[in-house]
């Protein structure tokens, strides 16, 4: 501001002198000093990095609680989230509303599920209540941010339901199976269901 400010009045001298000395020797020249302070004001508005997310506010506040609270669950949990919604915002489809943080929250607890399923097949107790804090705590986010999460089982039976039912009622069609789904009153709404698995496996089903 106060750079813009000292910029407008070494144009208005400018101006004044224009007026009255034509011919002075260069006296439309804005003084370096100015120009240089200005164009270096310009550069750093234009990029200026956009204000933070409410979701990422929210994870680096509670990123610092988990480090004062030693808990490392909620640490690990944390690091990951805000890893992936970093790696997003540099793509063309940023994690910055509820249904996408309840999506990539999903993905995170499908994989924990799948993690502690190979870590019993080994024997390792421990990995597997690591796992399982960790899964806690991604479950208490999704009751954050509104959505009550399904496991893999219970999504694939609230999918097989409703085509069932569309195959008793005759043809069932892909576009119409989603909207009874995931459309709103549907088996799905708020679950934090991730609308591309879900096609995927109705997909499966109907071939």
């Amino acid at each position: 501001m106060a750079t813009t400010l000292r910029f407008a009045a070494c144009a208005l001298r400018v101006s004044s002198s224009r007026s009255i000395t034509p011919r002075a020797s260069n006296p439309s020249s804005i003084c370096q000093k100015c120009l240089r302070a200005f164009s270096s004001s310009q550069r750093r508005s234009s990029t200026a990095p956009s204000p933070a997310s409410p979701i990422l506010v929210k994870l680096r506040g509670d990123l610092k609680s988990a480090m004062r609270a030693k808990d490392t669950a909620r640490l690990s949990v944390l690091r990951a989230l805000l890893a992936d919604i970093t790696n997003a915002s540099k793509t063309s489809s940023p994690i910055t509303t509820n249904p996408q943080f309840l999506s990539l929250l999903r993905k995170r607890l499908a994989a924990a599920e799948t993690a502690v399923e190979e870590f019993k097949s080994v024997s390792r107790q421990d990995l597997v209540d690591k796992e399982e804090g960790q899964m806690e705590v991604l479950q208490g986010y999704v009751k954050d941010v509104g959505g009550d999460t399904m496991n893999p089982e219970e999504l694939k039976s609230a999918i097989e339901e409703v085509v069932e039912e569309m195959k008793a009622q005759g043809k069932v069609v892909m576009g119409e199976a989603l909207k009874k789904l995931l459309g709103p009153g549907g088996k799905l709404e708020g679950k934090g269901a991730d609308g591309k698995e879900v096609a995927k496996v109705v997909r499966s089903m109907i071939l």
